[in-house]
């Protein structure tokens, strides 16, 4: 299973794509939490198709670290930003 991915890495403005691989349809719910758990952002629900997903996100942030939170039918996954 190939993790997603968020590029570019590190996010230097509010722009960024989000890269998942999913195993089947379905829909995932994404949000960013502060490194100390707060949630950030709410970015909203998505519909995948089964394969290679690309979603753009545009998401005001502070200078910092976060964690993209992705979570759907069969799909927990974290991953890193930092935003320069």
């Amino acid at each position: 299973t190939e993790a997603p991915k968020v590029v570019p890495m590190p996010v230097a403005d509010n722009r960024f794509t989000v890269n998942i691989t999913a195993h089947k349809r379905g829909v995932v719910r994404m949000s960013i939490y502060s490194i100390s758990g707060s949630k950030v952002a709410d970015c909203g629900s998505y519909d995948l198709s089964e394969g290679a997903n690309n979603i753009t996100m545009n998401v005001p942030l502070a200078k910092g670290q976060y964690i993209l939170s992705i979570d759907g039918e069969g799909m927990h996954e974290s991953v890193n930003i930092i935003h320069l």
